[in-house]
């Protein structure tokens, strides 16, 4: 791959972009590395995110009717000005896919290789020691052994330009072990490379199968979140998810708390049956209160009648605020309508597994399932690329339920900022 051209052009923005994902968030985070970031030219810059639009919950690439995906992805800014001190391919994007959804609690590594971890030590910007903390370099990570995949090769980087970004990244599943891949774009920019979509928002995930018939293949599950939930004490929070799996599988799903160390997990509900074919289904979610103050992680299990068992980490968090929903003194009347139930779906039914209810995931209209088959055609229909409709989708989405729904806007703000959680320590930043 040729160096990237030093001179730096004036900054392009494309107005129309959708900044998904946190880009403006992880800017505020590198200002905060600043005092100690490496002294390279671009030691403190925000870094550029890959950006997927319209992530469809989940997408099953058939290979026996063709194993080629398409992945678009775009980016909120051009970003191709090199300064001396950079590595010759710094400023450009990769993509991966990793076995399971991270845990939102930890790190993914910052290298994916010794190779790349040594690029840095030769410019100055890692120290040789580094080499020594295998955590932090993928291909050495004992909690990602066999677990990842370079869906474009390290001399395949992409340049951070919109000319780029406009073709999809074609992946050729050929060869791949059948599974479930969490989805991810890499920005290469030692020393702070950068992996998205970040925690809390929606991850593409990918099922790669040999045949069209569900009970061919293993099942996988995956909860859909477009964001934090935050919630107050006396609240259930309404998590959407979808699931690929053969007739007669069910569904269970855990919460623990936002303690890294925290292994124990808690039923929320257990043995719902999933909804024929691949579909979408939603839960309620009501917090225990020992996470009161302070925040839960959620984990999917799916398991089909033969036993076979696949299980996916949320990928936010839900905030739960200590105290009860404020009463609203400023309406005396209510519209009569039934509509402040706070369900997402029809035919909700209680499961005495645990504290959740599962509802069959329709709203309205809303019932399209959201499970896409992939292909090379680079249409947004389900059974397209793996690019999906928003309209389509029904917006699958984390609700609220059981409070008021009028502005809160103060409150929300202040528990955002650490200031309404309890004075309990707020979950280690997630990259």
């Amino acid at each position: 791959m040729s160096p990237l051209p030093r001179p730096s052009p004036p900054l392009r923005v494309r107005p129309s972009a959708t900044h998904r994902g946190g880009w403006l968030a992880t800017a505020a985070v590198f200002m905060a590395l600043a005092p100690t970031a490496a002294q390279a030219g671009n030691g403190i810059k925000p870094r550029t995110p890959v950006v997927f639009e319209d992530i469809p919950c989940m997408t099953v690439v058939d290979r026996s009717a063709s194993p080629l995906l398409e992945i678009p992805y775009t980016i909120p800014f051009e970003d191709v000005g090199l300064t001396p001190d950079e590595v010759p391919d710094s400023r450009t994007h990769q993509f991966l896919g990793l076995c399971r959804n991270p845990d939102p609690r930890g790190f993914l590594p910052t290298y994916l290789s010794a190779v790349d971890m040594q690029a840095a030590i030769d410019i100055g910007v890692e120290t040789p020691d580094r080499l020594g903390d295998i955590e932090d370099i993928l291909e050495l990570s004992p909690r990602w052994t066999d677990c990842y995949l370079r869906v474009t090769a390290d001399a395949e980087r992409r340049p951070i330009t919109f000319e780029a970004a406009a073709a999809p990244v074609a992946w050729d599943t050929t060869g791949v072990e059948p599974g479930t891949y969490t989805i991810f774009g890499y920005t290469w920019e030692p020393p702070f490379n950068l992996w998205a979509p970040a925690a809390g928002a929606p991850r593409w995930t990918v099922k790669v199968v040999d045949s069209p018939d569900p009970a061919a293949s293993a099942p996988a599950g995956v909860i859909y979140a477009e964001e934090d939930p935050i919630i107050f004490r006396d609240e259930q929070a309404t998590i959407e998810a979808c699931a690929s799996a053969m007739d007669g599988s069910t569904y269970s799903v855990y919460w623990a708390t936002d303690d890294a160390d925290d292994e124990l997990w808690r039923p929320v509900i257990e043995g719902v049956a999933v909804p024929p074919g691949s579909a979408r289904f939603a839960f309620d979610y009501t917090p225990d209160p020992e996470v009161y103050g302070s925040s839960a992680v959620l984990k999917l299990a799916v398991e089909d009648p033969l036993g076979r068992r696949h299980e996916s980490m949320m990928s936010a968090f839900v905030y739960v605020l200590d105290q009860d929903t404020p009463v609203d003194t400023t309406s005396s009347s209510t519209t009569g309508d039934d509509s402040s139930t706070g369900t997402t779906g029809s035919d909700s039914a209680s499961n005495s597994g645990g504290p959740g209810t599962a509802t069959d995931g329709t709203a309205g209209e809303s019932n399209t399932d959201d499970v896409t088959t992939g292909n090379s055609s680079g249409d947004s229909s389900p059974s397209g690329s793996a690019g999906g409709d928003a309209g389509e989708r029904g917006g699958c989405a984390v609700g609220r339920t059981g409070g008021a729904r009028e502005p809160l806007a103060l409150m929300l703000v202040l528990a955002i900022a650490g200031l309404g959680l309890g004075g309990r320590r707020a979950p280690a930043p997630r990259r």
